[in-house]
């Protein structure tokens, strides 16, 4: 492959550009295009790189004067792209943004007109991007699939400080059920030796992935499990007008909020953590002696890749506690655990709703986690890490949405009342994954992955970091060489 584009957005944007750069000096004769969100990015990238890119933003807000679409056009776009259908791609904005009609379709459109001019015009043979998150990452995905454009996006699940690939709409990782059922072990192998430590370390001593408590830019320690701060430092005090400031600058982006909406959310944040002070909402974590419960961690909020893998039932998550509820088994709880990221961006009424299930116990975001997996019956989720986390702990799991582990044994799917009502009720009969099963899968993530750093930014375009990132990606740019089939040779060459 020749024309590689770069979509250069938030966390991604300084490295995908020392990326390709890199590339460049390592000899790869490739002509590199870039696409950034915002005005703030562009300059950031002109500025830092001496890098022109196109500009999003930029394109959308010039047409919102001489915009117009017929309904003709739209069922157009309907054939044109009949293999996903067009109201999926909005999900996200719907809820999230919570926009009028008018506005997803002129948002719609806007992203189509946008990126099939520039992937058309400049001949795009693949893109580093984002997964499909954002309508505007939705939409290149599925563009790309229209025109035969390798889309490919860098991910780190499952195995920490291991880096994976994807380039599938639900961020699935690629090669992983193929790998998983056809891989011969080789159990006098490194890979393998170090797949049983792994194991028996989620067992004994677990643990989250060390970015979880640091800030994902910078790497700094947040609050761990402070999670009511106290009266802001004079230091935040001071720097606030600078922060406020900073809202004016991406403000001509199509998805910003009015600086009156980004400067309420600030303050009902805050006020949120003093409710929280003062309030306590949550149950003890300890149960009653003999209490026989499944666990049912919640998604975090505002995570808008959750839409292609879990669908309408993230941001519906009521209606599903609700179902799960009525599908438990006779004097069975359900203990409905608080995600810790972002937290308190809930309101109080969603914690009132939950807490009216007669069977429901609501427990608070600083709780164990691992320790709840260990306790409970099973682990009821709709697509998240604490699902691969029971694998690995040898719990049961059932899962509600489409999640990159959902083909693992002792993992079921439910997508109907019948089925889920069953599966509960028989739980404890139910298959649960071998050892040997769980350490299978964790020498398949090993094989088809490379040690990097994702978080935080700060470490993720430090030079040694990008250059294991580049020598993988060559890879894939060489020939089209598919980079799955690159770790198998490295592989296999290691353990010649």
């Amino acid at each position: 492959m020749k024309n590689i584009a770069w979509y250069t957005r938030d966390g991604h944007l300084d490295f995908l550009i020392r990326l390709s750069i890199r590339l460049m000096e390592r000899g790869n004769h490739i002509s590199n295009y870039y696409v950034c969100h915002t005005k703030t990015e562009n300059e950031l990238v002109q500025r830092n790189y001496n890098i022109k890119p196109l500009v999003l933003g930029d394109y959308i807000q010039s047409r919102k004067k001489n915009f117009n679409i017929t309904e003709v056009d739209i069922r157009a776009l309907e054939r044109k792209y009949d293999f996903i259908p067009l109201r999926k791609l909005l999900w996200g904005e719907m809820y999230e943004k919570k926009f009028s009609e008018e506005k997803l379709i002129f948002h719609l459109v806007t992203h189509i007109e946008f990126w099939e001019k520039f992937l058309c015009d400049n001949n795009i043979e693949g893109i580093v991007s984002e997964r499909p998150s954002t309508l505007s990452t939705a939409v290149l995905w599925m563009l790309c699939k229209r025109y035969g454009v390798k889309f490919l996006d860098f991910i780190n699940v499952g195995v920490d400080e291991r880096i994976l690939f994807t380039s599938a709409w639900d961020g699935s990782i690629d090669g992983f059920e193929d790998k998983f059922k056809t891989i011969i072990i080789e159990k006098e192998s490194e890979v393998y030796a170090r797949s049983i430590q792994y194991l028996e370390k989620v067992k004994t001593q677990p643990e989250k992935p060390k970015y979880i408590s640091r800030n994902l830019f910078t790497g700094k320690k947040t609050t761990g499990s402070r999670l009511y701060h106290s009266i802001p430092s004079l230091k935040k005090i001071l720097t606030l007008p600078r922060h406020i400031r900073s809202l004016f600058d991406d403000s001509p982006y199509y998805i910003s909020q009015t600086l009156a909406e980004r400067i309420s959310l600030i303050i009902l944040h805050e006020m949120r953590i003093l409710l929280h002070k003062f309030i306590n909402v949550f149950d003890k974590c300890s149960p009653p002696s003999g209490e026989k419960y499944f666990l049912f961690p919640l998604n975090a909020n505002n995570e808008w890749s959750a839409y292609q893998y879990l669908g309408l039932n993230y941001p519906n998550f009521i209606s599903v506690l609700e179902r799960i509820s009525s599908c438990l088994p006779l004097g069975f709880k359900l203990y409905v655990k608080e995600h810790p990221s972002g937290f308190p961006d809930r309101s109080m009424s969603v914690y009132h709703h939950i807490k009216k299930f007669r069977n429901v116990r609501l427990i608070g975001a600083q709780e164990n986690i691992f320790q709840l997996e260990k306790n409970s019956e099973g682990i009821i989720t709709l697509g998240g890490t604490s699902g691969w986390e029971a694998f690995l702990l040898g719990k049961p799991v059932v899962v509600l949405g489409e999640p990159w582990y959902n083909f693992l044994p002792g993992i079921y799917t439910s997508h109907k009342d019948e089925e889920l009502v069953k599966l509960l009720q028989d739980i404890r009969n139910l298959p649960i994954a071998k050892d040997e099963e769980k350490i299978k899968a964790i020498y398949c993530l090993y094989q088809i992955s490379f040690e990097a750093t994702r978080y935080p930014v700060v470490d993720l375009i430090a030079p040694e970091n990008v250059e294991k990132y580049a020598q993988v990606f060559e890879h894939w740019l060489q020939n089209g060489i598919d980079w799955i089939d690159y770790m198998n040779t490295k592989h296999n060459t290691l353990k010649s």
